[in-house]
């Protein structure tokens, strides 16, 4: 009779006899599935290593390494997606994000207003676009973003739209919105 060790030896072969024939995007939606940012990452690679110009996965990865505070992983994945995909609107935004956050206001900025220019009702980048003006000098930039994130957020719900202007903390101490898809 087989003992427990036995067991678990078999059924660990099994899972990988299993996983030998996945897809990429099969790995892929493994990836979005999975809650753990170590497991996206190497799920994502997975979906990468057998397709290597899915921008998906590499914008995917970048969110997963950013939350696990690799942050130039996260701009080097979000850089390559964008290389991939150069209409990709949701990597420059976050890409935007990634520049931000490590002091790149006018690399930020270039890649907000791509973000923009692709998707002109994006209302999350509006806004950081807004912070990056305004954090540059460019208050009548700043304030032209910000009369847009209204018009454009119904989308993101009325509980973005509260959260967003019922603050009272001034716009100068505040991040930028890091939602991602």
């Amino acid at each position: 009779m087989p003992d427990e060790k036995e067991d678990a030896a078999v059924e660990e072969l099994n899972a990988e006899e299993a996983t030998k024939h996945l897809t990429a995007q099969e790995w892929f939606w493994r990836g979005h599935a999975a809650t753990d940012f170590d497991e996206q990452i190497r799920l994502y690679s997975e979906a990468i290593r057998l397709k290597p110009d899915y921008p998906f996965a590499f914008q995917n990865r970048g969110d997963a390494r950013r939350a696990k505070g690799d942050r130039d992983g996260a701009l080097q994945d979000y850089s390559e997606a964008i290389r991939l995909k150069s209409d990709f609107a949701r990597a420059f935004y976050n890409r935007g994000n990634e520049r931000y956050n490590q002091g790149d206001l006018q690399g930020a900025l270039q890649d907000y207003s791509e973000a923009i220019r692709l998707k002109p009702d994006f209302a999350e980048a509006f806004y950081n676009r807004g912070l990056v003006r305004q954090a540059k000098g460019d208050r009548k930039g700043a304030n032209e973003d910000f009369k847009k994130v209204p018009l454009y957020a119904r989308s993101l719900g009325l509980s973005f739209l509260r959260d967003l202007f019922s603050w009272n903390t001034p716009l100068t101490r505040v991040g930028p919105i890091l939602i991602t898809y």
